[in-house]
């Protein structure tokens, strides 16, 4: 079965990008480099059974190395515009790239959940950003809010596991204080936003009463 690449593809989008912008960073690079080298040297974990199963959440393994080795070559100006840019602009690739490794470094569920929250809060971010545009993409606009909806889903999953191996309460702060911030952003979105924004502000609400609901953790139901 041969694999179609095209334009899409995130990779070829790298490499063009490597190939028509500014010249690599020597320190942006090495840092890249040191991050590959951490993630080929740490072990993989085993991840919660609901995170495992949706694909979309699978650890990128060679995909993360070959973004890393891409984006090694890439300029600071370039690192600067990913970091600006939204879903849909030339750049938001390399800003992808980034997070992927990131979440990829991360070495527990706490530390994942963590990171998990970050991204689904940059995603919240570019949609107010996306919205705000004269002409709303309404396409990057749909997929901003599903990969949103994914980061806060599997962030809730991992904290939650994690919480109840550990009995750290900062883990529920951390992800009690994000939904309730998140519910008040997608309130105030909800009228730009097409109707899967009434299913991102559900699946929110849902979180924040799950986690509520918790039990005490298994540290403390052991206890003297």
């Amino acid at each position: 079965m041969t694999t179609r690449r095209g334009k899409d593809d995130p990779l070829s989008k790298l490499r063009e990008i490597g190939e028509t912008g500014p010249g690599p960073d020597p320190l942006f690079r090495e840092l890249l480099r040191e991050q590959l080298m951490a993630a080929a040297e740490r072990p993989v974990t085993q991840r919660p059974a609901a995170v495992r199963a949706a694909p979309r959440r699978r650890r990128p393994g060679l995909a993360v190395a070959a973004a890393l080795l891409l984006a090694a070559g890439l300029g600071g100006t370039t690192v600067f515009n990913a970091q600006r840019s939204l879903p849909g602009d030339q750049f938001h690739v390399v800003k992808r790239a980034g997070e992927s490794a990131r979440l990829s470094l991360a070495g527990s569920d706490a530390a994942r959940g963590r990171r998990e929250l970050a991204t689904a809060r940059t995603r919240t971010r570019e949609l107010a950003r996306l919205v705000d545009r004269p002409r709303p993409d309404s396409g990057a606009i749909r997929d901003t809010l599903r990969d949103m909806d994914d980061h806060t889903r599997t962030a809730a999953e991992l904290l939650h596991r994690a919480y109840l191996h550990s009995g750290d309460r900062a883990l529920v702060t951390a992800l009690t204080e994000f939904t309730l911030d998140q519910r008040g952003r997608l309130s105030a979105l909800l009228p730009r936003l097409p109707p899967a924004g009434h299913d991102s502000l559900a699946l929110v609400n849902e979180i924040i009463e799950r986690t509520r609901a918790l039990p005490e953790p298994r540290s403390e139901r052991s206890g003297p």
